[in-house]
């Protein structure tokens, strides 16, 4: 079973807008992986998405998943769902 980490970065993306702390202003500077998306993980043996956090559409384009068949939400929490409308968009031609 091949498990990619889509985003690590919680609840709140980093680096978060208008925030000019130390560890934003590297993520900024830096790019991945200090910059990190929300929280998602995808399962490549059976295209499984689980959670789809606001940013997910980012996560996805930077990961080069090219299909997603399932989805998994382990709560419903807005930081966990927040992306679902990109969902919509996986079948639209």
């Amino acid at each position: 079973m091949n498990v990619i980490i889509l985003g690590s970065g919680g609840c709140v993306s980093t680096p978060r807008a208008c925030c000019n702390c130390r560890v934003c202003i590297e993520a900024r500077q830096k790019g991945f992986p200090y910059a990190r998306t929300g929280c998602s993980l995808f399962v490549e043996d059976v295209n499984l998405l689980i959670e789809t956090p606001e940013d997910i559409n980012a996560s996805l384009n930077n990961s080069g998943i090219q299909k997603v068949e399932h989805i998994l939400y382990s709560h419903c929490d807005p930081d966990h769902t927040m992306g679902m409308r990109v969902v919509e968009q996986l079948k639209m031609d």
